[in-house]
């Protein structure tokens, strides 16, 4: 179960990204236990706070753990599945997102690669209070 957007033809997950209290806590278990590794560690880029990826395979493991004062701070810091990541070349995230539309499910702009249904609409779907955030690959994981 690689991403291959070839023989899947769909939108493939990517990663997921978990709202922690303590990332040090959990870096212990994911890196000693799981033997996944640290891809980055520092700021993040989107909201105040530390972020740490991690290389678990075919999909990477975002935490985050969000600052409690400052600038671009979170509104919910609560410990929860924050995002799924889902994706593919162009043309395959493009057609995701218009069926995401055609299902009444709204997306927003972060960037010029990424978009999201914000938690508002994905929570009487799925019932978490979770964004999905489609992201377009350009290129392949092998680099």
């Amino acid at each position: 179960m690689c991403y291959d957007a070839t023989v899947t033809g769909r939108a493939n997950l990517l990663g997921l990204e978990i709202i922690v209290s303590r990332i040090d806590d959990a870096l212990t278990v994911l890196t000693e236990g799981l033997g996944w590794s640290v891809a980055y560690d520092g700021e993040s880029a989107d909201v105040a706070g530390r972020v740490v990826v991690l290389d678990a395979g075919t999909v990477t493991v975002t935490l985050l753990e969000p600052s409690d004062s400052g600038p671009g701070l979170l509104s919910n810091r609560t410990p929860r599945l924050s995002q799924l990541v889902v994706g593919g070349e162009i043309d395959l995230a493009s057609a995701a997102l218009a069926r995401l539309g055609a299902s009444g499910l709204p997306s927003q702009a972060i960037d010029s690669t990424r978009r999201y249904v914000p938690p508002e609409a994905i929570v009487g779907v799925l019932g978490l209070d979770t964004a999905l955030t489609v992201q377009v690959v350009t290129e392949s994981p092998d680099g």
